[in-house]
């Protein structure tokens, strides 16, 4: 190496070196860290609003619950009504974050996104009115203290002497609105919670009634004696333990009735499916075949009913499938947009991609056939 490199590099080095403290120097004025406890004491306290739901109730008992098991400490839970001060978690929607100027669109959080902040020496975890909270203060725990629920009875909470935590301003709303995975530890509540599933196997709050409905709306045995022509027509003959004649006005008025009495005891729900039934014999009478025809698919006629009671019932997402003989879309036909589809993947190769695998060329169309006539779609 000449002199005059070396000069070079003695010279700078060390000045690039004391440029990079200074900046590590000032990024900790600027962006300094919360340290929420330490030697087994914190300055801080839990925050919540005197109003809490089960969920917002269960968020704060899991984060004072975590922090205690994480450092020994066990962290206070106070109610808004004490005036505001620095070192607070503020948990849920409270009056604190009016206080401090810390600006929410809960409308934007929806049902069980979640936003989790830090502003001075607070920290904030707040979300949707249903889960949001719970899933804001897990998504912390998990993610910026290393916490880990592996399956429903095995989990992870690291042991520290200090809880620090770096700058956080993260919001997260979920695309997907329903998701719910059937293995045995996701019917696990806690397991489901913490992972951000829905679990009907517990409790739902969302669905009041959940696929191959026609039969429970229209029941064979009250009405095929006395009214065969509301269930399917099979080469002539009407058949029970079919489908519905989707063409019927009694058909129609019964259901509407029966769902107004059901969602009158489960007002909270927000889906309700009306629904074939898991087996085949779609009706072929002249009414209903006529709609098939037109349409291009045997999805004609049962988005054509489903659509006239979704209107009856604004407020809900009316859900019905795309299964077996109705799975592809209907031609000139559009889902009202309170009309779920659930489309299904029963007949495909699951261990495969659905992208490449070549046996599922016609789902991929069927996805992008009703994908061009709605963005209301859960895939089964």
């Amino acid at each position: 190496m000449s002199r005059k490199a070396m000069v070079f590099l003695s010279f700078f080095v060390p000045l690039i070196f004391s440029v990079f403290l200074l900046f590590l120097s000032f990024g900790c004025i600027f962006f300094p860290s919360l340290t929420i406890s330490e030697g087994g004491r914190s300055s801080y306290r839990i925050v919540v609003s005197r109003e809490l739901t089960p969920s917002d109730q269960k968020a704060v008992a899991e984060l004072q619950n975590h922090l205690k098991r994480i450092s020994g400490v066990e962290i206070p839970v106070m109610t808004d009504d004490f005036p505001v001060r620095e070192y607070e978690i503020l948990v849920g929607n409270n009056r604190h974050l009016q206080e401090l100027d810390i600006k929410i669109d809960f409308e934007k959080l929806e049902k069980d996104g979640f936003t989790i902040r830090t502003k001075g020496k607070n920290l904030v975890i707040a979300g949707g009115k249903e889960e949001g909270t719970l899933y804001g203060v897990y998504t912390f725990l998990e993610d910026y203290l290393g916490c880990r629920k592996f399956s429903a009875s095995v989990s992870y909470i690291p042991i520290m002497d200090r809880i620090r935590v770096r700058r956080i301003n993260r919001t997260d709303v979920p695309f997907i609105k329903h998701r719910e995975v059937h293995m045995p530890d996701a019917f696990d509540d806690d397991y489901a919670n913490w992972h951000k599933l829905d679990n009907r196997n517990v409790t739902n709050r969302k669905w009041g009634m959940w696929v191959h409905t026609f039969s429970t709306l229209v029941p064979p045995g009250r009405y095929f004696n006395e009214h065969p022509e509301y269930f399917s027509e099979i080469n002539g003959q009407r058949l029970p333990h079919t489908q519905l004649c989707l063409t019927n006005p009694d058909v129609f008025r019964i259901v509407v009735e029966k769902l107004r009495d059901l969602m009158q005891e489960k007002p909270e729900a927000r889906y309700w499916s009306v629904s074939q039934n898991d087996t085949y014999y779609p009706c072929g009478c002249e009414q209903c075949r006529a709609l098939d025809e037109k349409h291009g698919s045997y999805s004609g006629s049962i988005i054509h009913f489903v659509n006239r009671v979704a209107r009856e019932f604004p407020d809900k997402n009316i859900s019905t499938l795309a299964y077996q003989y109705s799975r592809s879309a209907p031609v000139s036909l559009q889902p009202d947009k309170n009309v779920n589809i659930m489309l299904c993947t029963i007949e495909l190769n699951r261990s495969r991609p659905i992208a490449r695998d070549p046996s599922s060329a016609s789902f991929r169309k069927d996805i992008e056939d009703w994908g061009k006539l709605t963005d209301n779609i859960m895939l089964w």
